[in-house]
């Protein structure tokens, strides 16, 4: 029997059972939300290791902490802008993704992303103390949308499996102070 309607749906006893109501359910126009649960899992289903047909379910819940990493992440890796996830096309991708999830303001994201960057920051000085790196610098300055200007400090370096590395500082900067550019050469020349 449909909730939303009370219609009775038939069933096919000699099948699975379940084809009438996910047909019906495909095309009930109305959907009862107010008895969803928000700490019931939703299952999707692996496929069985070895070559059979069997599907393996398994629960996977909606943990904030983890999709708000993974955003902050994403952030990062792409170098998208702080603003992106107030883009309404983002907001309703997440809200069909993971409904439960609450975008964080760019606000947030920021701090988040301020907060990593500290912590990268400590775990580089202390790998290169550790190793004794040399290490190369290159700047790079440009101004944003907002008419600041930025200044972008990038170390190379090799580890010790001789894969390049490059971890990029900014710094901000009002280039029309001389102490700022003079600041830059000391950096450059140590």
């Amino acid at each position: 029997r449909c909730k939303a309607y009370g219609t009775e749906v038939k069933v096919d006893p000699h099948k699975d059972g379940t084809s009438g109501l996910k047909s019906h359910y495909a095309t009930c126009k109305v959907r009862i939300s107010s008895n969803e649960d928000s700490t019931q899992t939703i299952l999707s289903f692996k496929v069985g290791g070895d070559s059979s047909s069997h599907n393996i379910p398994s629960p996977i819940r909606c943990d904030p902490e983890t999709i708000r990493n993974a955003l902050i992440q994403l952030i990062i890796s792409a170098e998208l802008p702080f603003k992106f996830v107030s883009r309404p096309e983002f907001v309703h991708f997440m809200s069909i993704a993971c409904p439960k999830f609450t975008v964080p303001s760019r606000w947030t994201v920021q701090r988040d992303v301020y907060d990593i960057f500290l912590l990268e920051k400590v775990k580089l000085n202390e790998y290169l103390q550790r190793t004794s790196q040399r290490v190369s610098l290159t700047t790079d300055t440009w101004t944003s949308y907002q008419k600041v200007n930025y200044m972008c400090l990038t170390t190379h370096y090799i580890d010790e499996n001789w894969n390049m590395h490059k971890k990029i500082t900014f710094r901000f900067v009002r280039l029309h102070h001389i102490r700022a550019r003079i600041l830059v050469l000391l950096l450059i020349n140590d």
